[in-house]
């Protein structure tokens, strides 16, 4: 006990010394044991040999000091370990409560967040949450449960939607399997609104996946195909597909399958914006000649237009083309800030349109055909119900017209339904289902 720091400068060989010294006491000076493991636990703790300084103090059972040296060391373990023989329990506690605190602060300190919620304590998460660390804190999220993942999906989103990060937020809801959870409904139909409002081609795409996902969730879960929550997400997602399809209509020159997927996204005019899909099934329809329609829908782009300019004015009083259809009514679409066309080009079109009513050929009122069901032969060409039996049909996957059952077929992969000539005319050209993606041939 007489050597000091004074007479070695080496922290190594002190510590072996008086490891030695209190050795020593402990089998030839028990009387004295109390006293060395204070002097020597002093001096160990002085030269920060703590591991050293606890396994004494622990030895004499002076467990508070052990404890505080153990931690001290990062041996958090054994601090709990000796923590267990501190009496009274309210001693006890404290002394558990601080060594988790010193061991949380080290994990914090190196980075090590993941390791504070592996040791069960979730306030990691919210700390991967309050730094932006979302791929971190999510994929421990799951690993910790369903309860835990979408508590932090929906903090993510939140966060994200704020930022009107629309596309990445769909991204990484779909990455965890889009949960069919209450309190995500409204997220999901968020990012459904926004982008379908800016038709951005890839921000459809990872819309597509999202909603594909999240409705075969869905019926997972309600088992219902006809509850009304689940026969929104279809139509959002209908909608979303029917989009993505024109355009690869549009780039394979499939001018027949493109005029009737623009006619038939017209029933959706609540969800995309109303001015732009009555020009383009105007313009769609006009390409393939087919004049009656294509004036009815431009016809209706320029009271659009007009209303748009004019809003105080607006000069839409007579819907009578529309009335037997479930094309919605001007009165119901909400109608964008501005025109997407100039002047002179609607100039152009209300040119073609008197120049193609001059010709007194037009019949100025939609195709029809007649209910399978009811036999009512005034059903619009392009509607999923029956005004008078209310029978519905659901949309063909190409084109989105109404799938009549002597004209229908299904896809060999995913049983999803097609109008016969519609399916022929695409997959001739891409050779492919464009619901799941699978190779295909023509019917």
């Amino acid at each position: 006990m007489e050597i000091t720091e004074q007479h070695f400068q080496n922290a190594d060989q002190l510590e072996e010394i008086w490891n030695n010294c209190f050795n020593l006491a402990m089998s030839y000076a028990k009387d004295r044991v109390n006293e060395v493991a204070q002097v020597l636990g002093e001096r160990l703790l002085t030269i920060s040999k703590y591991e050293s300084a606890a396994e004494i103090y622990e030895a004499v059972g002076a467990f508070d000091k052990a404890v505080e040296a153990y931690t001290q060391s990062k041996k958090f373990d054994k601090a709990m370990q000796c923590a267990q023989n501190v009496r009274p329990a309210e001693m006890q506690q404290m002394l558990v409560q601080k060594i988790q605190q010193h061991k949380k602060a080290m994990y914090i300190n190196d980075g090590k967040i993941n390791k504070i919620v592996e040791s069960g304590d979730m306030t990691g998460l919210e700390m991967l949450a309050s730094r932006g660390q979302w791929d971190e804190c999510l994929s421990l999220a799951e690993k910790q449960g369903s309860d835990y993942l979408n508590s932090y999906l929906m903090k993510f989103a939140r966060t994200f939607l704020q930022q009107g990060q629309f596309k990445e937020t769909a991204r990484v809801l779909t990455r965890y399997h889009t949960p069919a959870v209450q309190q995500m409904l409204p997220v999901y139909k968020t990012i459904c609104v926004e982008v379908l409002a800016a038709v951005n081609e890839v921000e459809l795409q990872v819309l597509r996946e999202m909603l594909q996902k999240l409705v075969k969730n869905l019926e997972q879960t309600m088992g219902d195909r006809g509850n009304p929550v689940f026969a929104e997400f279809m139509k959002f997602l209908m909608v979303t597909h029917l989009l993505l399809l024109k355009t690869e209509a549009q780039r394979s020159r499939l001018d027949r399958v493109n005029a009737r997927l623009c006619t038939s996204l017209l029933r959706y005019c609540k969800e995309i914006r109303s001015d732009k899909a009555f020009f383009d099934a105007g313009e769609a329809n006009k390409k393939i000649n087919q004049n009656d329609m294509a004036f009815i829908f431009l016809n209706r782009y320029i009271d659009l237009y007009d209303a748009i300019e004019d809003p105080d004015n607006n000069g839409i009083t007579n819907n009578d083309e529309f009335e037997e259809t479930d094309i919605p009514s001007p009165y119901d679409i909400a109608l964008p800030e501005k025109n997407f066309l100039s002047a002179n080009e609607r100039q152009k079109i209300l040119d073609w349109i008197l120049e193609i009513n001059m010709d007194g050929n037009l019949a100025k009122e939609l195709p029809t055909r007649t209910c399978e069901k009811c036999n009512y032969d005034k059903l619009y060409e392009a509607a999923l119900q029956c005004n008078q039996c209310k029978t519905s049909w659901e949309p063909c996957i190409i084109s989105g017209y109404p799938l009549v059952k002597s004209q229908s077929i299904k896809c060999k992969f995913c049983n999803m339904g097609a109008i016969r000539d519609d399916w022929n005319d695409f997959v001739g050209v891409t050779q492919h289902c464009p619901w799941c993606n699978s190779m295909q041939t023509p019917y």
